[in-house]
This record gives structure tokens, C-alpha cells and sequence, in this order.
């Protein structure tokens, strides 16, 4: 039987919104790992740099845990948040 704890607990989470949600989250302390997926693409103005509107109180400390290299030149790193 589930407790109310074990019925809302999420595991795991993919969020693909703006920098205010990431940003919260990433201060509630609520993010342990965090993929980024990098695209053979420049892009330019006015699209912002990755990370640049981010509103963080200190640098986040990241550890990689994973690369892979697909077809036509995507990377997915994969990294653990540091605590």
C-alpha cells in the first residue's frame, strides 16, 4: 500500500521550459542531473546563449557522468549536480 509520500514522489522529471522554472528549481536544490544535448547549429542574435538569462546565487557545480556522440555531430553530455 502506498504511503502519501511514495503516491507523489517523482522520480525522475524532463522539463524543456524557460530559464524561470530552471532557475527555481535549480535553487530549491530540486536538480541532481541535468542533460544537455548540443546541436551542430549557430543560431545567433536574438536567440539568447545557452544558460545566459539563468538567475543563479553561486556557479553550479557539475560532475560528467556520460558523452555520446550520434550521428551528424549531436552530443549528449550528461552531468550530476554538485552539491
Amino acid at each position: 500500500m502506498e504511503n502519501g509520500y511514495d503516491a507523489a514522489f517523482v522520480g525522475s522529471a524532463l522539463t524543456d521550459t524557460g530559464d524561470i522554472l530552471i532557475s527555481e528549481t535549480i535553487r530549491q536544490g530540486l536538480v541532481d542531473e541535468m542533460s544537455i544535448i548540443v546541436l551542430p547549429v549557430l543560431v545567433g542574435d536574438p536567440h539568447p546563449t545557452l544558460f545566459e538569462s539563468l538567475k543563479l546565487e553561486k556557479p553550479l557545480k557539475l560532475d560528467l557522468m556520460e558523452q555520446r556522440i550520434h550521428p551528424g555531430g549531436v552530443v549528449h553530455l550528461r552531468y550530476r549536480v554538485m552539491a
